[in-house]
């Protein structure tokens, strides 16, 4: 039996970024993360579970999906979370998000499903627009 690949079979790796500043936050630090705006796990959930190895290596590497990212801040407050619960939970840290960053993550998130067509429905970006204010 073979089994599916998934989209983090084609980006297995945590890459340090060469900024050292987080994009989210504007905190620099030693290292940085290059986060997924949109998680690989909720691209596969929003549609990409069809995709081919091609498209999936595409959505993965692709550059207007990356951003630098506080380690921590990538891999505990934001992981494959949407928006509304990232947002919450950063706001519940000891993290702030950046001048204009919180709306500017939601809307690169919206962009980025729209580009490869993910759904958007269980996203509830309205709700995430309105938590940044």
């Amino acid at each position: 039996v073979e089994r599916s690949r998934g989209l983090g079979d084609v980006y297995k790796r945590q890459p340090l970024s060469s900024s050292l500043v987080g994009w989210y936050t504007g905190v620099s630090g030693n290292a940085t993360d290059v986060d997924h705006v949109v998680a690989l796990k909720d691209a596969h959930l929003s549609g990409g579970k069809g995709w081919n190895f091609v498209q999936k290596r595409a959505f993965a590497n692709d550059p207007l999906n990356h951003v630098a990212a506080v380690p921590y801040v990538n891999r505990t407050l934001k992981s494959a979370f949407k928006p509304l619960k990232f947002i919450t939970k950063l706001r519940h840290s000891g993290y702030r998000f950046a001048h204009g960053r919180c709306v500017a993550y939601v809307n690169l998130y919206i962009k980025v499903k729209r580009k490869y067509g993910l759904s958007l429905a269980s996203n509830r970006v309205d709700a995430a627009k309105l938590a940044c204010q």
